[in-house]
């Protein structure tokens, strides 16, 4: 009860630790009793979520450039998979896809629980309006085309081409349509293993950002 209610009260660090302490236990009420597991793994999972969320703050206010913006996305280092604003869309991620399937009716905090992901939600929903309009605002003072490193319709002159030209490799490209960047940063690090080498870069999708447009462009 008092993590549900930590997390009610936005004390997202406090609900975190319980929540992985309890996790981390030997209780055996966790085996014996599904639900109780479910409401620890949601509270956890909500509480990681708050903490991105505050972590975070309005990451692109005050910068100047599309390119500024792109790496305050994506992170500090070239090919960055956990750091940036993308930590956000990530937790929001995991968030909904384990209250899809783990919050339910039968769970006995389930009320109290939908209001924490109701406020959760909201707080995510101003975050990407936020978002969403300071990135309006860099394009609207720089303009909408960014350097020709960062321009998706150049991926193939400057990356895929000269891959295909080594005669001693095979190249094989695929079109993922609507892969964000933090998928593909956690897709990036599920590929790693003996013998592979993964490099993860970003680009900006051509406007207007619909299907026909980016992949004629590609």
């Amino acid at each position: 009860k008092a993590a549900v209610e930590g997390l009610k009260q936005e004390r997202w660090s406090a609900a975190r630790e319980w929540a992985e302490q309890r996790l981390a236990g030997s209780s055996f009420w966790l085996e014996i009793e599904p639900a109780r597991r479910h409401e620890w793994e949601l509270v956890q999972c909500a509480a990681r979520f708050g903490e991105a969320l505050q972590a975070a703050g309005r990451p692109l206010q005050g910068l100047n450039s599309l390119a500024e913006a792109l790496e305050a996305y994506t992170g500090s280092a070239q090919g960055a998979r956990r750091d940036g604003a993308q930590e956000v869309d990530r937790a929001h991620r995991h968030f909904e896809e384990l209250r899809r399937r783990k919050l339910g009716t039968q769970l006995p905090h389930a009320d109290d629980l939908w209001m924490a992901a109701g406020r959760l939600r909201a707080l995510y929903r101003e975050w990407a309006d936020h978002l969403a309009r300071d990135f309006a605002r860099i394009c609207d003072e720089e303009g909408l085309v960014p350097p020709a490193a960062l321009q998706q319709r150049n991926l193939y002159e400057q990356v895929v081409h000269p891959l295909v030209q080594r005669s001693s490799t095979r190249c094989a490209l695929f079109l993922v349509d609507a892969l964000r960047y933090e998928m593909a940063a956690e897709l990036a690090g599920n590929l790693e293993g003996p013998g592979a080498t993964v490099h993860l870069g970003a680009r900006l999708a051509e406007l207007p950002t619909l299907t026909s447009v980016g992949m004629n462009a590609l």
